[in-house]
């Protein structure tokens, strides 16, 4: 006697409508008590700022970041869960958050970071956006990937007329490679043999963002005669560089017409 009891009702509505129910506590010898329930079932509504991101010209190895808000517009608490569309396709966007629940007319920042891998493709990408019970937001994401800008200082190199001389000579000449990229490029020489008329004293390594890696060649022999060699230059995520490269070699006994490249 003298004491109360807590009596709680729980609304948890299945559709967007009015409901209204009546609740009966009945007390032995004593009238019964009525009490009327009312509640409004209503849908969780979202809206994002930006449904289409585009990343633009991304170099291959980085990434972009980009973001965009969802807003809750609803008196109601939105759960919201974030996919790809075409989930077999290949991901090179990725989303954070991909869920969570955001209050009656509050927001949430998602962040969108595009990372490509292979040059010269272009990606777009759909996820959407769904809420429980709610609305669905389609965001689309594309980006295109580029290689890295890596250049020679000449496209080939003239030895010209050498003499063969004992001790046997040397010759040498310096090309750069210019990296105008952002990232750094590994580079790796082919077409040239070790004990061949043309050397090169590097044949592989890595330039450095914004920056040169000297090619040093030597150009030695020991008989007579016109020489050529294409030496190629692989780069990563780049098509390849040729330097041509030419000399003549003569002696008292034997003087070749010298070999030149066209202009």
């Amino acid at each position: 006697p003298g004491s109360s009891v807590t009596i709680t009702a729980r609304f948890t509505p299945s559709d967007a409508t009015v409901c209204v129910a009546r609740c009966v506590c009945t007390i032995p010898e004593d009238r019964a008590h009525v009490m009327t329930l009312e509640g409004i079932g209503k849908y969780p509504f979202l809206a994002s700022d930006y449904e289409a991101i585009n990343f633009g010209r991304v170099l291959v190895g980085a990434t972009a970041r980009a973001e965009f808000r969802l807003s809750n517009q609803s008196p109601v608490s939105a759960r919201y869960f974030i996919s790809q569309r075409e989930r077999d396709a290949a991901r090179t966007v990725s989303l954070a958050p991909v869920s969570g629940v955001i209050p009656p007319g509050g927001a949430e920042t998602v962040t969108a970071i595009f990372r490509p891998d292979v040059r010269g493709t272009q990606t777009r990408e759909i996820y959407d956006v769904v809420t429980t019970g709610g609305n669905r937001i389609a965001i689309e994401c594309a980006g295109e990937a580029i290689g890295p800008i890596v250049e020679l200082s000449a496209r080939s190199v003239d030895f010209g007329d050498v003499p063969i001389e004992e001790p046997r000579r040397t010759v040498t000449r310096v090309v750069q490679l210019q990296n105008r990229s952002n990232s750094h490029v590994p580079f790796q020489l082919h077409a040239v043999e070790e004990n061949g008329a043309f050397a090169v004293g590097c044949t592989a390594g890595v330039v450095p963002p914004r920056l040169s890696h000297t090619l040093r060649l030597t150009y030695s022999f020991s008989e007579p005669g016109n020489y050529y060699r294409r030496v190629v230059i692989l780069v990563h995520n780049q098509a390849p560089l040729c330097l041509d490269v030419v000399g003549t070699g003569f002696n008292d006994k034997k003087r070749p017409m010298t070999l030149a490249l066209p202009v």
